[in-house]
């Protein structure tokens, strides 16, 4: 419909009751458009068990089924520039002859043009002309102009708002099939025309001559939803900003009419097409200017404007945050049936898939809503009056990658007496059953689940599943409802799945703190042993047995970062960060095993699949070589003050980042299967840097004996060597003396030859286990000469 308005002929008849004879009542009305619905309700009182029949007895036949006292006229039934006459009869027992009424009435005679004309201007505009156009009835005056286009798609979109001159100089989208004209009188009758002679495809420019062209063309505002639709096609990652702050500023600045609003529609649906990613705020930005329009300016609907709202968002429906789908499906619904009478509908089937009606209660028995993939139907209405008017409202959109669909039931009105009443519709919560099959292209299990999606407090709706077939599932609901068709959770599943992360973790970590603590005990672990440790693991064991590892695998070793940064550390720090590192490794690979289970169990493995697992194992040893350099800059400092405040705030700054991204997923309801991987490494990598660098701090701060840490500062720096007390024996504190008294000994740690010396574990060059070897030597070198001495002189 045009203008968004409709017409209703309305009949006043009074039938007494007993009558005896005749009475007829002729009654006429104005021109009603022909390309609408059109409702004929009459109103009765004090009626008598009685049958209703319709008749044409004038103007172009057309035959009329309905039973009711009521009557709807679908679009395009009756034909322009006609009288009709049309009876309705009520014939009751209690009368001797029926009861008539009869309506009068004429159809309105649309717009007629004797042609319409298009010639290039000047590339890429093109003029357009509406020739001698004028009303049909001569009388319906002013007549407005709309010029648009007809894509490859067979999609309609309009260029501009109506106009009150025939003639416009506008650019045309890339893909124009046809061009057209819509002229429309000021009741709202239409005619449209079409012309495809010339049309030429756009030549495409690159992005700063795109864009330089697209803000030379929009100087007139009113360009704006032309430019859009025919300069957006281009639009790449740097440019598509612009054409969406141009969209922005155009309709938010505007006053919205019906005309206005399918313009928005149009532009909508260039936009979302563009083959350049749309950011999903982008996308829920427009959704919520298209609200706020339904919401403040549109009073009501088309069918065609409802068809038109849901094929303009489809393509990137999937990214619509689910809460705003439903508050768009829920005022679309309201703005279309407030004005209509029952037994009318309308409806979009695709991807996007939604179905209004209103019906009486005869009609909502054994009432079918077929979809794509879905059909539902009635199967028990006992508790619903017989005497109700119910709007039914079902929907299937996305939410996310999952199927999402939303039914619901309202009371609109009555039918009593032969007289049809309607009101604000009245959402039911008792017992309205609803059997809805929905059909898979994969074979379900066993273990599927209606799980309910409470977007709102009304939305309390309950669902079940009541059968299966390898083809499709019987759900069963008994209130209004939003809700999905999942795989059930398997808890047997995730139990095994619990076990296999905590063993895994429990394993790798003490193999590995086991290996690198037996390092200096050579002689217990068996060579057996060796070969079935991991490369890793391996590799840290062999880290000192520099006669046998290549210089390149050494290189490799200490840069390595798990292993480059135990290598130099006393051997219980080894401990707490093999321990930890092995934890965090063995449960990242297990739950990037647990989500490649979930896939392998509802698709097939995809090139993408192993690439997505691939980035995985890259992620995670980033995290790792991250966590590395954070420790390995704590243990560069000369200020043990610095590396305290240093290790602290890293801490505490990647756990606060790590949250917030999880509670932003969990807000946006973008939480589900898929992002398993990513919001356990999110939390694990969070609690890992935060429990790690806070352990440090502490080692740092207390400085036990246990920690064992030596902090060297780097040689360049001229500072002394940073030395720790611990507490000793009284011998070993006098060897301490003495070690501290001997001049500091700096030497490299390879020959002349560049071959490594035996028996230096020298870090940086410095000697410091050798001195303490010395040390220890002499003392037991003195008992042992002490030992002799006495012997003899026994």
């Amino acid at each position: 419909m045009a203008n968004g308005k409709t017409k209703t002929a309305s009949v006043e008849l009074t039938i007494l009751e007993g009558v005896k004879g005749g009475i007829t009542l002729f009654v006429s009305v104005g021109k009603l458009q022909t390309d609408i619905y059109n409702s004929i309700v009459p109103t009765i009182s004090d009626a008598t068990q009685a049958t209703f029949s319709w008749a044409v007895t004038e103007g172009v036949y057309f035959p009329i089924t309905s039973t009711f006292s009521y009557l709807v006229l679908s679009p395009n039934v009756l034909s322009s520039g006609t009288k009709y006459t049309l009876s309705v009869t009520l014939n009751s027992p209690d009368s001797v002859a029926p009861i008539q009424a009869v309506l009068s009435f004429k159809t309105n005679s649309p717009p007629i043009c004797e042609d319409l004309y298009v010639t290039l201007y000047a590339t890429p505009v093109w003029d357009l002309i509406a020739y001698n156009c004028d009303d049909g009835d001569s009388s319906d005056y002013p007549v407005t102009y709309q010029f648009g286009a007809i894509l490859n798609s067979l999609k309609s979109v309009y260029l501009n708002t109506p106009l009150s001159f025939s003639e416009i100089q506008i650019a045309l989208p890339s893909d124009t099939k046809k061009v057209t004209a819509k002229v429309c009188d000021s009741l709202g009758s239409c005619s449209i025309y079409t012309n495809s002679t010339g049309l030429k495809g756009r030549r495409t420019e690159n992005d700063e001559k795109t864009i330089e062209a697209f803000q030379t063309y929009i100087i007139n505002p009113e360009n704006i939803p032309s430019g859009i639709t025919y300069y957006a096609t281009a639009a790449t990652s740097s440019t598509i900003d612009i054409f969406f702050n141009s969209f922005f500023n155009y309709f938010e600045d505007s006053y919205i009419d019906s005309f206005t609003f399918d313009l928005m529609l149009d532009s909508i649906y260039t936009l979302f097409r563009i083959n350049t990613k749309v950011s999903d705020k982008t996308v829920n930005k427009v959704i919520t200017l298209l609200l706020n329009t339904l919401n403040n300016y549109i009073t009501f609907l088309s069918s065609t404007q409802v068809k038109s709202i849901f094929s303009s968002i489809e393509t990137l429906s999937s990214k619509i945050i689910s809460s705003k789908m439903v508050a768009l499906i829920n005022q679309t619904r309201k703005l279309w049936i407030k004005s209509q009478i029952p037994n009318i509908s309308v409806s979009y089937q695709n991807t996007l898939s939604i179905s209004f009606s209103r019906v009486h209660y005869k009609e909502l028995t054994g009432y079918r809503i077929s979809q794509p993939k879905l059909q539902a139907v009635f199967a028990d209405s006992a508790d619903i009056s017989d005497k109700g008017v119910y709007d039914v409202s079902f929907a299937k959109f996305y939410s996310g990658d999952e199927e999402t669909f939303k039914y619901s039931i309202s009371q609109s009105g009555q039918y009593a007496n032969y007289t049809l009443s309607l009101y604000e519709p009245i959402e039911l919560y008792d017992s309205v059953a609803l059997e809805a099959k929905i059909f898979s292209d994969n074979t379900h299990a066993k273990n599927l689940v209606c799980e309910a999606v409470s977007e709102f407090n009304w939305t309390s709706g309950a669902c079940h599943v009541k059968s299966w077939t390898s083809y499709y599932t019987v759900v069963g609901l008994k209130y209004p409802c939003t809700f999905r068709v999942v795989q059930e959770k398997d808890s047997e599943n995730e139990l095994n799945l619990a076990i296999f992360i905590a063993y895994g973790v429990l394993f790798a970590g003490l193999l590995l703190v086991f290996l690198v603590y037996c390092r200096d005990r050579n002689s217990k672990v068996k060579r057996k042993i060796k070969k079935l440790v991991l490369l890793l693991v391996f590799l840290v064991y062999c880290r000192d047995r520099n006669s046998k590892v290549k210089r390149k695998i050494k290189k490799l070793v200490e840069i390595y970062p798990v292993t480059g940064l135990m290598i130099s550390q006393d051997r219980i720090w080894r401990i707490v960060l093999a321990l930890q590192l092995s934890a965090s490794q063995a449960l990242l690979l297990a739950l990037i095993g647990a989500y490649f289970k979930y896939m392998a169990s509802n698709t097939e493995y995809t090139i993408a699949n192993i690439l997505q697992g691939a980035i995985c194992l890259l992620i995670s040893q980033a995290y790792t070589l991250s966590l590395t350099l954070v420790n390995f800059s704590i243990l560069r400092q000369e200020n043990s003050s610095c590396s305290i405040t240093f290790s602290i705030l890293t801490s505490i700054f990647v756990f606060t980042i790590s949250i917030s991204s999880i509670i932003f997923l969990i807000y946006d309801d973008m939480i589900g299967i898929e992002y398993l991987w990513l919001t356990s490494f999110a939390i694990s990598s969070a609690i890992d840097i935060f429990v790690v660098q806070v352990i440090y701090s502490l080692i740092l701060i207390t400085r036990n004996q246990w920690a064992g840490i030596v902090v060297i500062p780097d040689l360049n720096l001229k500072s002394n060597v940073t030395e720790y007390s611990f507490a000793r024996s009284p011998e070993e504190s006098a060897a301490q003396k003495r070690i501290s008294d001997l001049p500091l000994i700096v030497e490299d740690k390879n020959d002349i030859n560049g071959t490594p010396r035996e028996g230096s574990d020298s870090i940086r060059g410095i000697q410091f286990e050798n001195l303490v070897t010395k040390s220890k030597s002499k003392r037991e070198m003195s008992f042992a000469d002490n030992m002799n001495t006495n012997k003899d002189k026994r």
